[in-house]
């Protein structure tokens, strides 16, 4: 897998209590900081796709900050 190319309102580390989320549910602390500014802010077309698993994590993230243009 790829890294992640974190835009810049989501270059700040995880909280304890994240990373204690992401390994209760099984995921990558990383994947997990993706799905979260996915839900918070993606436009319906993209956690459309996300949601019907129709591209990956980080594809949908890509997608976000493309959407915004690097202005998060």
């Amino acid at each position: 897998m790829t890294a992640f190319r974190w835009g810049p309102l989501d270059r700040a580390p995880l909280s304890p209590l994240s990373l204690e989320a992401a390994q209760r549910v099984g995921i990558d602390p990383d994947v997990y900081r993706a799905g979260k500014a996915l839900h918070a802010r993606a436009p319906w077309h993209i956690m459309a796709a996300w949601e019907r698993e129709e591209v990956s994590t980080q594809d949908a993230y890509a997608a976000l900050i493309a959407w915004e243009g690097g202005r998060a």
